[in-house]
This record gives structure tokens, sequence and C-alpha cells, in this order.
């Protein structure tokens, strides 16, 4: 939905962006799956959020598959990171709260001998355990 935004969305297809329709599920993995192929074969790294939106808190949640089946599709790593960006950057406001960003980045998640749900239960659990530390 955000390629179609007058201006902003042209100029965000310079980006090479994944666009997809959320609001048909099955559908939408299958465009993030061949345009993730695409994007990887060029040789662009592609960002995943896997809770599907943005979140203001830094907490576990329920995470999409995306990723894990992106990573099992085509042999790639899955590079996880967390960050807590949206406690200084909520959605709702205009104006950003003062202080610091926490960015940890955690070991590749190989995805050769991997199902999707084996991928998905490692990235989970790193996922969790970095935000237990905060």
């Amino acid at each position: 939905e955000l390629m179609r935004i007058p201006l902003f969305g042209w100029a965000l297809r310079f980006l090479k962006p994944i666009a997809i329709d959320r609001s048909q599920r099955f559908k939408a993995l299958k465009q993030l799956i061949s345009q993730g192929k695409d994007r990887l074969e060029e040789g662009i790294s592609v960002l995943i959020f896997p809770e599907g939106t943005f979140f203001p808190k830094v907490a576990p949640g329920e995470y999409l598959k995306g990723s894990a089946a992106l990573a099992s599709s085509t042999g790639y790593p899955i590079l996880p990171v967390v960050h807590n960006s949206g406690e200084h950057w909520p959605p709702d406001k205009l104006l950003k709260i003062p202080g610091t960003i926490q960015i940890v980045i955690g070991p590749a998640i190989h995805s050769e001998i991997h199902s999707i749900d084996e991928i998905q239960k490692k990235t989970v659990s790193w996922i969790n355990e970095a935000i237990k530390k905060w």
C-alpha cells in the first residue's frame, strides 16, 4: 500500500522494495519469496520486519514466517537484528523522544539443512532472548 502514495511511493520504487499485498497472506508470501529471490540474486540485501508491521515497544511477539520461508527457498542465511527505536520514535508521535537507540545483531542463522519451522524457531528464540536482556 505504500507504493500507492503519491511522490513517496514513486520515490520508494527507486529503492527496489519488495511490494506485497498484506491483505492476502498467501499471495503476500509468494510475492515475498519471488521478489526476495530476485533481489538476492541482484546482490541486494533484503530487510524483513517479521512482525509484519511496526511496534513502538520492544517485546516478544508473534512473528510471521516470511523471512524463514525466503531463507529456506534460497539457501541464504538470516541475520537477526533487534532494536528499540520505537521507544524513541513512536508511530503516533511527530516528535522523537531523546535517548539512545540500542541495536543488537545476532549470529547468522543458516538455512541449508533446516525446515521453515526450524529456521523460524531458531530466529524467534534468538530475538526473544535478545529482547529479554533489555
